[in-house]
């Protein structure tokens, strides 16, 4: 398994996937921890950005030739990385639903082993 592709195209995919991580990010964090007080402009404006972000997610993950991964064609740190920020989606008013690729990539990349292994013990640890 290959987590970091270390040279050529597949190394370009995964740095613009963690280069949107860190908008990504930066919006779950505004939005979840830093508006106390509910503006509603200020929330239309994230639930907006995180909208658009998974929407750009959804049509990547969609497309043929990245078989359902990030980057590379195959789980990279790109997947790694966006799945513990997925986790602060449902503090959006969101529906998984209507982004199904996105959906089913992060249940895939969520319950496979090592990441389950790796959030144990954690603030993502998966309670049944």
């Amino acid at each position: 398994m290959v987590v970091l592709p270390s040279s050529g195209v597949w190394s370009i995919h995964r740095t613009r996937f963690l280069v949107h991580l860190k908008g990504f990010r930066n919006l779950i964090c505004r939005f979840s921890f830093y508006h106390k007080e509910k503006v509603p402009s200020a929330v239309e404006r994230y639930v907006n950005e995180v909208k658009r972000v998974l929407s750009v997610l959804e049509g990547h993950l969609k497309r043929p030739e990245n078989k359902g991964y990030l980057a590379a064609g195959k789980y990279t740190i790109a997947d790694l990385s966006f799945i513990s920020w997925m986790e602060l989606v449902p503090k959006f008013p969101i529906k998984m639903e209507d982004y199904p690729a996105v959906d089913e990539w992060f249940k895939r990349i969520r319950n496979r082993e090592g990441t389950l292994k790796g959030f144990k013990g954690g603030p993502y640890e998966k309670k049944d």
